[in-house]
């Protein structure tokens, strides 16, 4: 039979055992790795709070101003694609740009497929009624 009461032998002597133990615990644990972790909701609007949220009245002063047939138009280019407008606002007046733009475009497109469609209709509407 074999003797319980001998330990077994450690690979490193007695000495080293405790202080390389020691050393282990005053590791901390890696960080994890956040640049790789999507971002949180809670996380953005975090970034966002640090920055003033226009107010009411500049909201309101905004639709005013976009209201104004052309100088409207030209405000939101300046407000879109000029260096000192708030980010909130930059973002709102590219969108508002890209709308304004775009249904005019498909105004243009329908009232000329209606003006081609209907002038003929017209002149033979003219001729009936010279002919009365």
């Amino acid at each position: 039979m074999t003797d319980i009461s001998q330990k077994p032998a450690s690979p490193l002597p007695v000495e080293e055992a405790p202080v390389l133990a020691a050393a282990d615990k005053e590791k901390p644990a890696p960080a994890p790795d956040v640049s790789k972790r999507p971002v949180s909701r809670a996380e953005r609007t975090q970034d966002t709070e640090k920055e003033p949220l226009p107010s009411f009245g500049n909201w309101f002063l905004t639709f005013l101003v976009m209201d104004i047939p052309v100088i409207g138009f030209i405000t939101l280019l300046l407000w879109a694609f000029g260096p000192h407008t708030d980010p909130v606002k930059r973002t709102f007046a590219r969108a508002r740009l890209f709308y304004r733009i775009l249904f005019a475009a498909l105004s243009v497109f329908l009232l000329w497929n209606v003006f081609r469609l209907a002038l003929p209709q017209l002149e033979k509407l003219l001729d009936y009624l010279q002919k009365i």
